[in-house]
């Protein structure tokens, strides 16, 4: 969950990424 908010800052203009990772980090 390191990565979490992280990837919510980076994806913050991305949804379409944001999904994906969402897909992998669960």
């Amino acid at each position: 969950m390191n990565e979490f908010p992280v990837v919510l800052v980076i994806n913050c203009g991305s949804s379409s990424i944001k999904f994906s990772v969402l897909d992998v980090a669960t």
